[in-house]
């Protein structure tokens, strides 16, 4: 932009000092930076801004711009703006957003007290802040960056409100005022001793905690995982873990491990309400987890009273002290809590599931020398049949479930059968004799004969699950000569 230069008179711009000079006084010093330099005779203009040059650099004295959000450069007339002078400001409105640049080493009340503006950003590099420097009602925010070790009383967040004269005033905070900067800085115990809302720019450390919910029934024994993912350099944390001691009791406790830390989690006493998981990395690394990765802090086994109400009962996860929870450097992080729940299922009434092995066989056949099996994902029932092949399968639940009975000689019975709320069936279960291709209760010639012209023209009429001799599915000359060795006395492998 094409500088513009305005001449005045020393004589002048003394007039003007003058005429400040009227204004209210605040106990604020205006700061070596705030008198401590000299105004040459030629003001500049540039970009909304009046300006002096010095060997030191451009020394801002005025501002005539009318934009919303006030950019304030780092240089004027090719020269690096080093400081402001006295109510350079004083002819502004009210801006939206200031940005002033790290070039100002020191921001003084001199400089910046006539300043009005809702937030402002003070750039990398400024190393101070003069007490009183940015006094003004509109100011509701500012970012202060990790070069600024100094802030002096009442810098900003603050407001003046005048008495009768100008030497009656009051100081009153700001509502709503918030400090944007870095954790450990001089901003953050700048909002610490003041009161005001402090919002880090920097990461924190970050974690999620969580308890994994399961399905129990009443009298019996269940496990849930106590949970931490999603994890940004956490360094320690002191978690307590509740439940309702009245429904559930809690026997047991395995700690798991974090990964690269050589440090245990430890456990306070298992028989307390709350329990409480502790784990502190003495060595300051930091454990952050990998996408998706879920680390188990402590697997938890309860015991579900006997008596314990079909519902869900909640299980909580607390954090004890916000200051145990911190990353590598001891800062506070951000975390998540998410508890989770038993429930207790209604009481399964279990029951008798009864039937009849039939052998038919001819010559008779052991029905007691069979085997039942009942079996689905919860477990196994087992029973053998009487002489008469009656059985009764014990403390069946409701569900799915497959049946297999086993005799030898004979092919297995096989079947998907439901138990359901009311009282089962009764099962007949007939088994057939492995070459008993006719199913006539006998293995002889005529079976032998039988198989040969349903293998010939595959239009004889046949009983294939004996015929099957191999029980690979399908019927062909294996089968066939399976038989014929069958009926001349070998020893050949069945499936039974």
């Amino acid at each position: 932009m094409k500088t513009n230069t305005i001449r005045r008179t020393l004589a002048g711009l003394c007039a003007f000092a003058v005429v400040l000079g009227t204004a209210a006084v605040l106990p604020c010093s205006d700061g070596p930076a705030g008198a401590a330099f000299s105004v040459s005779a030629e003001v500049l203009a540039e970009g909304g801004f009046e300006y002096t040059l010095s060997d030191g650099g451009a020394v801002i004295v005025g501002c005539t711009s009318s934009e919303t959000d006030l950019v304030i450069p780092e240089k004027l007339g090719g020269k690096t703006v080093t400081n402001v002078a006295k109510d350079a400001f004083a002819g502004c409105g009210v801006f939206g957003r200031v940005t002033v640049p790290g070039t100002i080493k020191r921001l003084t009340h001199a400089g910046f007290g006539s300043l009005r503006a809702e937030s402002i950003e003070i750039g990398e590099g400024t190393e101070i802040i003069d007490g009183c420097c940015f006094v003004c009602e509109e100011l509701t925010e500012i970012t202060v960056p990790e070069s600024v070790t100094e802030i002096g009383e009442r810098a900003f967040g603050y407001h003046v409100e005048f008495g009768t004269d100008r030497y009656d005033y009051s100081y009153y905070e700001n509502s709503s005022f918030t400090v944007y900067g870095y954790m450990g800085s001089a901003a953050e115990a700048y909002a610490v001793d003041n009161g005001f809302v402090f919002s880090p720019l920097d990461e924190r450390g970050e974690a999620v905690f969580g308890i994994a919910s399961a399905e129990a029934e009443a009298g019996k024994e269940v496990t849930v995982d106590v949970t931490l993912s999603e994890c940004r350099d956490i360094a320690s944390f002191r978690v307590a873990v509740g439940y309702d001691s009245d429904v559930m009791k809690l026997t047991a406790v395995e700690t798991g491990s974090i990964p690269g830390s050589s440090e245990s989690i430890v456990t306070g006493p298992v028989s307390e309400d709350p329990l409480v998981l502790l784990w502190c990395d003495m060595g300051m690394g930091g454990y952050s987890s990998g996408e998706g990765e879920t680390v188990t802090v402590a697997s938890l086994t309860f015991e579900i009273d006997s008596d314990a109400p079909a519902d869900d009962h909640s299980l909580s996860i607390t954090l004890l002290d916000e200051d145990d929870l911190f990353d590598s450097k001891l800062h506070n992080i951000n975390y998540s809590l998410e508890g989770g729940w038993i429930t207790v299922k209604e009481p399964v009434k279990e029951k008798k599931l009864e039937g009849t092995v039939t052998l038919k066989a001819g010559k008779g056949g052991d029905a007691a020398a069979a085997s039942i099996t009942l079996e689905n994902e919860d477990g196994t029932v087992t029973a053998v049949p009487d002489k008469d092949g009656s059985f009764t399968l014990e403390n069946v639940k409701a569900g799915e479930y497959t049946i297999t009975v086993r005799n030898k000689g004979f092919v297995p019975y096989t079947a998907e059968i439901t138990v359901g709320g009311e009282e089962p069936a009764a099962l007949d279960i007939t088994m057939q004799l492995y070459g008993d291709v006719d199913g006539d209760g006998a293995v002889n010639m005529k079976d032998y004969g039988r198989l040969q012209k349903y293998l010939n023209n595959n239009t004889t009429k046949i009983e294939a699950a004996p015929a099957d001799m191999n029980s690979d599915g399908k019927l062909n000359m294996r089968d066939y000569t399976a038989l014929q060795k069958y009926l001349n006395g070998w020893e050949i492998e069945l499936d039974d």
